[in-house]
């Protein structure tokens, strides 16, 4: 029964998660992700209640706790900048909710299906927000190259993001199954992923793709799998070629202007961002000039930007010194040990079925760990839950992997010497 009722809120977690722009008002505002958040929360204490089970081993949990002092400490210190305290408190539940997410589905995800069941979940809550943008419905922002459509979930670029998130992992369950139904209502749900992408106009997103698209062409195109998904990866570009706006191209022109442009933003970043962000660090390198305080100082001290910095890296450098940029730098790059990792091991000769499945899981999760470093370099996307997602991912990968390993060593080790693998298993109460 708790099997049942885990999977169902690991189902609603995935699904919750791209809706950003969807509340009720009930004298406190209750969103989707709240909910599943809470019911999360509730898993893992009747799990603690009635299992005991103790919290998985996890080489990031460490760094994560050291991002949260820094959290913590960057939040008196924006305070006692005169940031309203209430913005401060809201920005910090944010850090702790998305922390709360990453150990959370850790503890709770036990296997490749309870994996898969948020995955699943993702990839239909993905379809619902994308949805949502092309009816007009939530979140729009108008551009000088036309309406930019978030539906329901919420800001365009981060919009983009979750579903750049959303598109590999997709793919991922497409690759799993062998039931030609579900393959095509993934091939579906990509379309409408893809769709929706397009329709945020968000450059940050569209760099994001072409350098994971770049990514698994390079890296795995030409290897199992790989080939698999050329017919119907050509058939989406195509798709997207024949199909698509003209403002979707008029989007992508803006990267690199002409003077009659509109649209500038690219280059005033580049020309404001940097040079304000080494100089707030510069002026604290350990903690950083304070939550929510860079646009402020940017106005005050900097190139009179003012506005939040498109970077998550600069931003935590910025606001959070090497306290904050230290432990993030140190989580990103220990997902990705972790998750080549996990490739490395179900490439060896030996590797069972099941750490093969597990291998063919952790190049999506790859990919789509790379879109999150990719947007995270043109947008600030510390705070988001998508990234955390696909770091919870890379964890409870490697456990998988010496999980499967370690029972393949088992059974086979009474093998080679003369016992039989019945003799492995243990003895019956």
């Amino acid at each position: 029964m708790f099997t049942f009722i885990r999977r169902l809120v690991l189902f609603l977690v995935g699904f919750a998660l791209p809706i950003e722009y969807l509340s009720v008002d009930l004298g406190i505002i209750i969103t989707p992700i709240k909910v599943s958040t809470a019911l999360m929360i509730g898993a893992v204490v009747l799990r603690l209640a009635f299992e005991g089970r103790s919290l998985p081993r996890d080489r990031l949990l460490p760094w994560i706790s050291l991002l949260l002092l820094s959290v913590a400490i960057s939040a008196v210190w924006g305070w006692s900048e005169e940031i309203p305290l209430a913005n401060v408190a809201t920005l910090s539940l944010t850090w702790v909710s998305v922390i709360i997410l990453y150990v959370a589905l850790n503890y709770l995800i036990d296997d490749a299906r309870d994996l898969d069941t948020v995955v699943v979940a993702l990839a239909i809550g993905g379809v619902f927000v994308a949805v949502s943008a092309a009816l007009g419905l939530g979140f729009q922002v108008e551009s000088s190259e036309g309406a930019r459509q978030g539906g329901y979930g919420g800001n365009v670029n981060q919009l983009g993001a979750n579903l750049s998130i959303a598109f590999p992992l997709t793919v991922m369950w497409m690759l799993q199954s062998k039931d030609s139904l579900i393959r095509g209502s993934a091939f579906l749900f990509l379309s409408i992923h893809l769709a929706g992408i397009v329709g945020t106009l968000s450059r940050s997103t569209y760099l994001a793709v072409a350098v994971m698209f770049v990514f698994w062409l390079v890296r795995f195109a030409r290897k199992g799998t790989g080939v698999r998904l050329l017919i119907p990866g050509l058939v989406l570009i195509i798709g997207v070629a024949f199909l698509a706006p003209a403002s979707f191209y008029e989007r992508l022109l803006t990267v690199a202007p002409d003077q009659q442009s509109q649209d500038h933003s690219v280059q005033v970043r580049l020309r404001n961002q940097l040079p304000d962000a080494i100089s707030m660090f510069s002026s604290n390198p350990l903690i950083g000039v304070g939550m929510l305080r860079s646009p402020g100082w940017s106005i005050e001290f900097g190139t009179r930007y003012g506005n939040v910095i498109h970077n998550s890296y600069l931003q935590i450098a910025a606001e959070h010194g090497l306290l904050g940029l230290v432990p993030f730098s140190a989580i990103s790059l220990l997902a990705w040990l972790q998750i080549s990792m996990v490739i490395r091991s179900a490439r060896m000769r030996n590797a069972s079925e099941a750490v093969r499945s597990l291998g063919t899981r952790a190049v999506f999760v790859q990919i789509a760990l790379l879109g999150v470093f990719v947007n995270s370099m043109t947008h600030a996307t510390l705070r988001d839950k998508g990234p955390w997602l696909i770091f919870a991912f890379t964890t409870i990968l490697v456990r998988l992997m010496r999980r499967e390993t370690a029972a393949t060593s088992r059974i086979a080790a009474p093998a080679s010497s003369g016992a039989t693998a019945m003799d492995a298993l243990p003895a019956r109460p």
